[in-house]
């Protein structure tokens, strides 16, 4: 089964001695000692002192304060926030998936996965800023949104 964003970022966090040598507050104490100040030479002097990508992310977020993934309402708030008609779609979609297909909606930073029960992602919300939500699906059709924000069917290609 594929861990979702939230739980992959705790086991990132609990693999980092094992990874790295160093666990999370290390890593913390030694950004913070290194003296980088903004968010891109945090990551570039993490990866040059060995962390992967993500293993960097998670080190940089959280010193930033980013509880990552604990608040699924304000993710996607933050996520629609310049979108009001389209999470007017989304929650339209979402609910219906839900209550037909019991569908979970597990959202991330910058997309709204919507997962069937047996783990796997049916459906997956991203704003768009010209007027349209990305959707997709493993069936041959998606739904994608008007600049009014109502659902129209679309044909995969």
């Amino acid at each position: 089964m594929a861990l979702g964003p939230k739980a992959m970022g705790e086991a990132i966090a609990h693999n980092l001695k094992t990874k790295t040598g160093k666990t999370l507050e290390e890593w913390l104490a030694a950004l913070d000692g290194a003296g980088a100040a903004d968010r891109a030479t945090s990551l570039a002097w993490l990866k040059e002192q060995g962390l992967g990508h993500f293993q960097a992310q998670l080190v940089v977020d959280r010193r930033e304060g980013q509880p990552l993934y604990d608040d699924r309402d304000g993710l996607v708030d933050s996520l629609f926030a310049r979108h009001p008609e389209q999470r007017a779609l989304y929650e339209q979609v979402a609910a219906e998936a839900q209550e037909q297909h019991d569908l979970t909606a597990n959202p991330c930073k910058g997309y709204v996965p919507l997962y069937s029960p047996r783990k796997r992602i049916v459906v997956s919300f991203t704003p768009r800023t010209r007027g349209s939500t990305s959707a997709s699906s493993a069936t041959p059709s998606h739904f994608r949104s008007s600049p009014t924000g109502r659902p129209s069917a679309a044909r995969s290609a």
